[in-house]
């Protein structure tokens, strides 16, 4: 995190625009209302991009004697959540199944994390399930990733997933959809090369 300066620290910020340090780009557009430089051009701030952290060679404006800075607010998913009428036992079907692991529990609820870092959120349901199709609007299922699709295909058919069609291809990526123990709706895929 990026500290907070006091006044005496201040300066103009360098011209809005795009600056790009390494390989990465950031967008800056600040307001112009702000107080002389007092330090050196080149003091550098920490930004962190990702997992990564880059410098860049500028200030950015303060108002009312604090720092604001354009960073990347949204981090993208931390995880999903699933409603289950046995969250335990779903949660266990997931690390017996999928290898997950259960990482926290608390009141009834249990985070489960795949080995990619991904998490889900299992949650005590509500009331009765409602009957969906693959299409039905809403949050449809989970891809699981996998580095030897016919390995992991045989590893589900050996401990018995009920599956919801035959594998296929489609644009180079292989997939299979299942469901878990719940009946939600999930597929396996190969992906020759990432998504960019």
């Amino acid at each position: 995190m990026v500290p907070f300066l006091d006044r005496d620290r201040r300066r103009r910020h360098e011209p809005k625009g795009v600056h790009k340090i390494g390989e990465a780009k950031f967008t800056v557009q600040f307001t112009r209302h702000h107080a002389p430089a007092r330090q050196p051009r080149d003091r550098l701030l920490n930004f962190r991009v990702g997992e990564l952290f880059h410098r860049l060679p500028f200030y950015p404006p303060i108002d009312r004697g604090m720092l604001w800075y354009h960073q990347f607010m949204f981090q993208g998913l931390e995880h999903t959540a699933i409603a289950s009428p046995d969250p335990k036992r779903l949660a266990h079907w997931y690390v017996d199944h999928l290898g997950f692991r259960i990482n926290f529990e608390y009141d009834g609820n249990f985070f489960v994390r795949a080995p990619n870092g991904s998490m889900l959120e299992i949650i005590p349901s509500q009331g009765g399930a409602v009957p969906t199709e693959m299409r039905t609007p809403g949050i449809r299922h989970l891809a699981i990733a996998v580095d030897d699709f016919d390995s992991s295909l045989a590893e589900l058919r050996r401990l018995g997933v009920h599956f919801l069609g035959e594998p296929y291809s489609n644009q180079g990526n292989r997939l299979v959809f299942f469901a878990d123990l719940d009946g939600n709706f999930l597929h396996l895929i190969e992906r020759p090369q990432p998504l960019p």
